[in-house]
């Protein structure tokens, strides 16, 4: 018999290296890919590769405790600060929240679907030298593009904070502070126009050296409305507004129950109208007006001031503080006051005049006169501790006849800078006329 080789059956083939290297190579690309993105999404990530970049921009130093990053949608930040210069944080807010979609940040489209900000609160402050602590945002390196337009759907501030204080070189201390209030808005364009509306409490205090505070507190309520440009700055904004004083203390107790309209109108480069009305009781105390042009790169202004009709109890804000009460003085007043440097250099010319005028200083009382008026120019330079009085001219006259003239013969230099410092010899004359001295036995004392 003719044999025949048996028939061997095949056995499965098992996998090819090509099939273990694909597997191999999608878990890597998978591994890698979620790595990534926990990477991307991490604080770290925000920390080392975003936010020096933005400290450069600003020219300061941002920090914040905790980060939820969804990179297509939604950043939150919480305990935010924001420091330019000193110890404490120019800002600082518990929580900011930004919504937008990553199509549009991708594209370049500066566009954000709502902007949450809780308990944020904004400290300025300038030194005993006039050194702002916000100087170092205004010198941020400026970038050469043109950059896009920004699109805000909503803005929504929650419980705000802003305090500003300056620390005068007498060892005074003003603090004026806005707080507990609540910012809302629809849609912020870039080159459209949109309302704002703000309220809340405001509070003023005033720290002499040695001596206990006193100050004035009230509720106020602002309405906006502007026109931005392509970088979100106002380049015109309408605003009304108004203030009503709750508490007042010390040598502002007056003040209680004093109310305040605003009106006004500026652009980036000009103060087109300030006007200040003041009532009490449905009575009106007097109208403060201010315009001019605004330098606010440089921390500059040139300003028209006047003062209609205000009465003494609006010019005991000003006299109150340096011991002066003016009674029954009602004062109109017209000045130029400019303003370099954040308030380093100050200068102010203009004439005032009053109507009837009677004025206390340290409990002594001056008789009251039908009429005074004055013409002054002064300025001061608060980094050299220098002051010049260039003009000073008073004439008060009583009953229709002249009663005082008096003038600087040459201008008067101050300087504080120290102790030994020399004084510009100045000599201010005085000339009496139908003056009846023992009206003014108080002032002149025993002599007469």
């Amino acid at each position: 018999m003719e044999s025949f080789p048996k028939k061997t059956e095949s056995k499965p083939r098992t996998p090819g290296r090509w099939r273990r290297r694909l597997l191999w190579g999608t878990a890597t690309a998978v591994v890698l890919g979620l790595l990534g993105w926990a990477i991307v999404t991490s604080n770290w990530f925000l920390r080392v590769a975003l936010l020096p970049r933005v400290n450069h921009a600003l020219n300061a130093t941002v920090n914040f405790e905790n980060a939820q990053w969804k990179p297509g949608s939604q950043l939150q930040l919480q305990n935010i600060t924001l420091h330019a210069t000193g110890k404490r944080p120019l800002f600082k807010a518990a929580r900011l929240e930004v919504k937008y979609r990553w199509r549009d940040l991708l594209a370049g489209r500066m566009v954000f679907g709502e902007i949450v900000c809780e308990e944020p609160t904004l400290f300025l402050h300038i030194d005993r030298n006039g050194n702002p602590n916000y100087a170092p945002l205004l010198e941020r390196p400026k970038s050469g593009s043109k950059g896009e337009p920004v699109w805000i759907g909503k803005l929504f501030i929650k419980d705000a904070q802003v305090e500003y204080r300056r620390d005068h070189q007498s060892g005074t201390t003003e603090t004026a502070k806005l707080h507990g209030f609540t910012l809302s808005t629809g849609k912020i364009a870039a080159g459209q126009s949109g309302q704002i509306t703000v309220q809340g409490r405001a509070d003023y205090t005033l720290k002499p050296l040695q001596q206990s505070s006193q100050g004035l507190a009230g509720d106020f309520q602002l309405k906006f409305k502007h026109q931005l440009d392509d970088r979100l700055l106002p380049t015109r904004v309408e605003s009304k507004g108004s203030l009503r004083v709750a508490t007042a203390s010390g040598q502002f107790a007056f003040a209680a129950g004093l109310e305040a309209e605003l009106d006004g109108e500026a652009t980036a480069e000009e103060l087109r109208k300030f006007a200040l009305q003041f009532t009490h009781a449905g009575n009106a105390l007097g109208k403060l007006e201010a315009s001019g042009t605004l330098q606010p790169g440089t921390g500059g202004a040139d300003l028209t001031v006047a003062l209609h009709r205000v009465d003494q109890r609006v010019l005991n804000f000003l006299g109150r503080p340096i011991g002066f009460d003016f009674h029954s003085t009602v004062l109109h007043s017209t000045n130029r006051v400019r303003v370099a440097g954040f308030g380093k250099t100050l200068a102010v010319s203009g004439t005032m005049h009053a109507q009837p005028f009677q004025l206390s200083t340290s409990g002594t009382l001056s008789p009251p006169l039908e009429q005074c008026a004055a013409r002054y120019a002064f300025e001061a330079n608060l980094p050299e501790s220098t002051a010049r009085m260039a003009t000073l001219e008073i004439r008060a006259t009583h009953e229709g006849r002249p009663l005082l003239v008096g003038q600087l013969d040459q201008p008067m230099q101050f300087d504080w800078s120290t102790r030994d410092a020399p004084v510009g010899e100045s000599v201010f004359s005085l000339t009496a006329e139908n003056l009846d001295l023992s009206d003014w036995h108080s002032w002149l004392g025993q002599t007469v």
